[in-house]
């Protein structure tokens, strides 16, 4: 092989790098997104059904907080490891609503580039299990829709 040979096979394999590692991050970030959203689904889920079952078993503030931190400890670890699921709970009068957030727990990876870049979006559903993809940077949980949030 010739310098020449060797210097277009390097260009060769840098174009194609570069087009496919920021659709590898991508799909990466879409995949993780849907298992979170999957995890928060069946926390909201899980409650609802043993709430119908065991309605005395929630009876206070603090009582929907110890449920969704065991709940929140049994998600798969890997889960665990790639979101922080963290939530609030509001009551208002006899009632309590539940609101969460996932945000990634390593949200800075390196762009096509070189830079170190985070990812673009996290979750946050509203007290009937509904989950939206926000983007921006996420603060504390609230019962208030986040800007910059769609239905996901």
């Amino acid at each position: 092989m010739t310098l020449m040979d060797v210097l277009v096979t390097v260009l060769i394999i840098g174009i194609l790098s570069a087009i496919a590692l920021p659709n590898y991050l991508s799909y990466r970030e879409r995949t993780n997104l849907a298992e979170a959203k999957t995890n928060m689904i069946e926390i909201y889920q899980f409650m609802a059904k043993e709430k119908l079952s065991n309605p005395t078993e929630y009876k206070d503030k603090s009582s929907y907080e110890n449920k969704l931190s065991t709940l929140k400890s049994k998600l798969p670890a890997k889960q665990r490891e790639k979101y922080n699921y963290t939530y609030t709970v509001d009551q208002q009068g006899n009632a309590y609503y539940v609101y969460m957030q996932a945000v990634s727990t390593n949200p800075y990876h390196k762009d096509s580039k070189g830079n170190w870049v985070g990812d673009k979006f996290y979750l946050w559903s509203d007290s009937v299990g509904e989950v939206y993809k926000c983007s921006g940077s996420a603060g504390a949980v609230g019962k208030t829709k986040p800007d910059k949030c769609e239905k996901f």
